[in-house]
């Protein structure tokens, strides 16, 4: 096991360290959709119309439904040599949303 840490040095001391870190894709295998939100997520520049079933939702009614816009707060990455590897994204919205 490893564990590392990243410290960062404020930016308002240090203006050379805008980002600590940072991803290209260049000629990726990785899906699509996970490089947007990796992208998203790094930028906080865009955000997403989103449809999506709230937790007990059924989707058999029309009323189940949601779409609104959201923002990429959270992304993680889990996985290990038995078993696959998850991406976890965490939204947040921008405003109302409507049903759909």
């Amino acid at each position: 096991t490893i564990n590392l840490a990243l410290t960062v040095p404020d930016e308002t001391t240090n203006p050379a360290v805008e980002l600590p870190f940072n991803w290209r894709h260049t000629a990726s295998t990785l899906n699509q959709a996970i490089q947007d939100i990796l992208t998203s997520w790094l930028t906080e520049l865009n955000t997403y119309d989103v449809q999506y079933l709230p937790n007990g939702a059924t989707g058999e009614s029309p009323l189940d439904g949601k779409e609104g816009n959201f923002v990429v707060t959270d992304v993680s990455l889990s996985g290990g040599l038995d078993n696959m590897n998850v991406f976890q994204v965490e939204l947040q919205g921008t405003g109302q949303y409507t049903v759909v």
